[in-house]
């Protein structure tokens, strides 16, 4: 086979590549965008405590996922607002360590949040 019809071999099959990865790739953030598979806590209250720090308190529940009613939380979570549409989105850090405390159904706290909007 020559350089020329080598190369054109390997430029069909990176394109087929990127053609299925560009297919893919909106679904998974559909998914990821939709809150369907995050884990959620709910309280009646939410307020900012500081730049990246949110509290969820008053009557807070597990609302989605397997999140402890008492002690460190770890990885990504939501808390919900019961009474409005208002999310923050707590995210773990590179270090593993922990993202949030919970103490149900007193408060939430997490750690690295930010609201989102849906």
């Amino acid at each position: 086979m020559s350089i020329t019809r080598r190369t054109a071999v390997c430029v069909r099959a990176l394109l087929v590549a990127a053609s299925a990865a560009a297919l893919i790739a909106p679904a998974t953030v559909a998914v990821a965008d939709d809150g369907e598979h995050v884990r959620a806590y709910t309280c009646d209250n939410l307020r900012a405590d500081g730049s990246e720090r949110w509290d969820g308190f008053g009557d807070c529940e597990v609302a989605r996922g397997d999140l402890p009613r008492r002690g460190p939380v770890y990885g990504d979570f939501e808390i919900r607002h019961k009474h409005s549409d208002f999310v923050v989105l707590c995210t773990a850090d590179r270090d593993r360590r922990e993202s949030g405390f919970a103490e149900l159904p007193r408060h939430v706290e997490g750690h690295r949040c930010a609201p989102v909007r849906r």
